[in-house]
């Protein structure tokens, strides 16, 4: 019996129409402090210009991403059989969908880089590794489905799933105050 994950077209609009709602909000508030505030300094009007115009930027590519999302309407779906991995993505922008046989992959990592000394959240990537040495990387942003759930999935089908940890940083913390 296959194993199924789905996500709706709809479901990943709204995510991102939330995205888009929060960096038009903070472009306002950053474009109102700057046209009422009187007696900001040049370095703070280009500061908040700046903001703006990174908020502006974020906002339109979200929007083209809810409205490509949207527009096609279909779902993402990834589909485990005893033979066949199938991972269909209806944005072929973002990701391009494929089949794999699931003899063809040696192994399905993840791997997470933690920086040290530093309130950064880790980094975490994904990637699946073919028998020929091929590798093909799964962006968790772009990839509609989340890949630990696909992941584990293989593994209970005798797939090796790898996991590791990597940290970058100084070892040594220096903080003023």
């Amino acid at each position: 019996m296959p194993i199924v994950f789905t996500r709706s077209a709809t479901s990943m609009a709204i995510e991102k129409y939330v995205s888009l709602a929060v960096s038009v909000i903070v472009g306002l508030v950053f474009a109102l402090i700057s046209w009422f505030a009187e007696d900001l300094p040049m370095f703070a009007k280009a500061f908040f210009l700046f903001a703006v115009t990174i908020a502006l930027i974020l906002s339109v590519a979200m929007f083209r991403q809810a409205r490509a999302i949207l527009k096609d309407g279909r779902d993402w779906q990834v589909e485990i059989t005893d033979e066949m991995l199938s991972w269909f993505s209806p944005i072929p922008e973002q990701m391009e969908s494929f089949e794999v046989k699931l003899s063809d992959i040696a192994s399905v990592h993840q791997k997470q880089i933690r920086f040290r000394n530093s309130d950064r959240a880790p980094k975490t990537t994904f990637h699946i590794e073919f028998t020929n040495g091929r590798k093909l990387k799964i962006d968790p942003q772009l990839c509609g489905i989340n890949p630990i759930k696909v992941f584990r999935a293989l593994e209970n089908k005798g797939i090796e799933f790898v996991f590791s940890t990597e940290t970058k940083g100084s070892k040594v913390g220096i903080k003023l105050g």
